[in-house]
């Protein structure tokens, strides 16, 4: 390894591949202390050299107007090499941005490198390659819009890949995720919504009550199928949801038949005791009665 002072001015520059953005914090730390890690650049002649890794601090040193960097010099080798060099070191020091990875791994499958190839030389699984040429297939509004406002790209990938949503409910979810009201962990528990019947079933308006409603709550996955459940069943009556529906209210009985001993109930102000015949026993068994009524109609 040689390491040796060369003018910025006699380095070149390739794509990026991030948003040109001033790291502030960085240029503090070199102002302060020096350049403490050495740009990386490859010789190209005997007075140019092209940058390998250490963009960041290259932009830095640039914006305090330094004339010199301290390099670590290598042999020339080729544009795909020098992305293949740096895509490798980010994979391991996780610095850059998923969408900045991503645009990387592009780069190299569109020059003929495929996701084990691309794996084996920047010592990684291919499923971690794949992760990011999944993107591919998402559409690139969606992820200039998240990469403006933060969102996490693969979110993009999880909600391109919905099915059974109806209407311009995809969207809604793209919508939310990209203005960050939801997150990668909310986009599990909708996934899970999705994938219950009755959910597929509901019409356009409820479906995004359901997900406007999962949305909103730190939902369990059983709260999650309540939601579902509950909501479908409103809609309409079918065999699934009010089995779901009817183990829900059991069990909810249950607990609240636990509370109702001697010290409970006894000690009930006049009051509370209206409040519960009134506001819930009192509507229960006239809706149960009524369910009999049609019972007997029906039979």
């Amino acid at each position: 390894m040689r390491i040796q002072k060369i003018k910025l001015t006699d380095i070149l520059i390739e794509e990026p591949f991030r948003k040109k953005t001033l790291n502030l914090e960085l240029v503090y730390d070199i102002k302060s202390s020096r350049l403490k890690s050495p740009l990386k650049v490859e010789k190209t002649d005997e007075s140019k050299f092209v940058l390998v890794e250490g963009y960041r601090r290259y932009f830095a040193l640039q914006y305090i107007n330094e004339i010199h960097a301290d390099c670590i010099v290598e042999k020339r080798t080729s544009e795909l090499t020098r992305v293949i060099k740096r895509l490798s070191a980010e994979f391991h020091q996780k610095k850059r941005s998923s969408y900045e990875l991503q645009r990387m791994v592009e780069y190299l499958y569109a020059n003929g490198l495929n996701d084990h190839e691309i794996a084996e030389q920047c010592s990684v699984t291919p499923a971690t390659v794949d992760k990011y040429l999944e993107g591919l297939e998402v559409n690139r509004e969606w992820l200039i819009g998240g990469e403006k406002t933060g969102a996490g790209k693969h979110g993009f990938t999880v909600i391109h890949k919905m099915k059974y949503l109806k209407g311009n409910n995809k969207e809604y979810i793209k919508d939310i995720y990209t203005d960050r009201q939801i997150n990668g962990e909310d986009l599990k528990k909708l996934n899970k919504a999705i994938k219950t019947g009755p959910f597929q079933q509901s019409s356009t308006e409820s479906q995004k009550e359901i997900i406007k409603t999962i949305s909103h709550l730190k939902s369990s996955d059983e709260e999650v199928k309540e939601i579902v459940y509950g909501q479908s069943l409103k809609e309409k009556y079918s065999l699934s949801a009010h089995q779901f529906v009817y183990r829900i209210i059991i069990k909810l009985l249950t607990r609240v038949h636990k509370y109702f001993d001697t010290n409970f109930t006894n000690n009930l102000s006049t009051p509370q005791k209206n409040q519960l015949y009134n506001h819930h026993i009192t509507p229960l068994v006239d809706k149960l009665g009524n369910a009999k009524k049609m019972v007997r109609i029906s039979t």
